[in-house]
């Protein structure tokens, strides 16, 4: 962890916090020659929570802010390769990035040599069959959003790794829709949109999960877009509109996307509001 923050915030020579307001884009206060959106603006921002007051005793504050909270470092250390992702459309899949990919992403997002494909491969050397298929055993076996999908699921798994992409890709662009419309309670007639919660997670000082759920339902809204000719878009491969969709990345996105789903039904399920 020492590493990562060591490459967050690396000034040239010690500086204060500015008093005026920075863009995203502008350059860091601490001199570290990066964006301050890739740099210290989560460190800066606040983390203001609504305190729950059937917890606590009368006479607690309503709001708490817990920027400075050893809680909010897990998202300050995650935070810029989540910006990162976006800018570059893609999301960063945390669950397949061990601490010493984020340590070698932070450093090559910190000298300008990180790119989507690092972090794709990143991705690609971390997930097997054998995790891909445990994560949805277990999934469909704990979450009623994933339940009686297995067979497809496991179906798609094996075509993937087979490196058939023709038949991974469409089935899990079809099933990731299905799941996230049973999370949702989306009938299958209404529009569908992303349905991850964002606003369960200050209470349980989950603030990373907050803005993971953020990033994953703008990646969403992206990939289920109407009216985009892109190869790799929900109506041009369901609909047919586009036949050169069949490659290792899109299929293995959208295997990733599912098993994201699944961390983010585990954490709501496995963690209660603690303020």
């Amino acid at each position: 962890m020492d590493v990562v923050l060591a490459t967050m915030s690396s000034p040239s020579s010690p500086q204060p916090r500015p008093t005026a307001k920075l863009g995203r884009n502008d350059p860091c206060w601490c001199n570290s020659g990066k964006k301050y959106k890739y740099c210290h603006f989560d460190a800066d921002r606040d983390r203001l929570v609504t305190v729950d007051p059937a917890l606590h005793p009368p006479g607690t504050p309503v709001q708490v802010n817990y920027k400075d909270d050893i809680i909010n470092l897990t998202t300050i250390l995650s935070a810029p390769i989540k910006r990162f992702c976006a800018d570059h459309d893609f999301y960063f899949f945390g669950s397949t990035f061990t601490l010493g990919d984020l340590e070698v992403a932070n450093k090559k997002l910190g000298d300008g040599s990180l790119t989507r494909e690092h972090l794709i491969d990143a991705c690609k050397k971390r997930l097997t069959s054998d995790i891909a298929l445990a994560f949805v055993d277990d999934a469909c076996r704990t979450f009623d959003s994933f339940y009686g999908r297995d067979k497809i699921l496991k179906d798609a798994i094996e075509a993937h790794f087979a490196g058939k992409y023709t038949l991974s890709t469409p089935a899990l662009f079809a099933q990731l829709e299905g799941i996230l419309r049973k999370v949702g309670a989306l009938e299958y007639r209404d529009t569908f949109k992303p349905t991850i919660k964002r606003d369960i997670w200050d209470n349980r000082l989950l603030f990373s999960m907050k803005d993971s759920a953020q990033f994953f339902n703008g990646y969403i809204s992206r990939l289920y877009e109407g009216q985009k000719d892109d190869p790799f878009n929900r109506n041009t491969v369901l609909h047919g509109e586009r036949t050169d969709y069949d490659t290792e990345e899109n299929s293995l996105i959208l295997l990733l996307c599912i098993l994201e789903v699944r961390i983010f039904l585990w954490f709501e399920k496995n963690t209660k509001p603690l303020v």
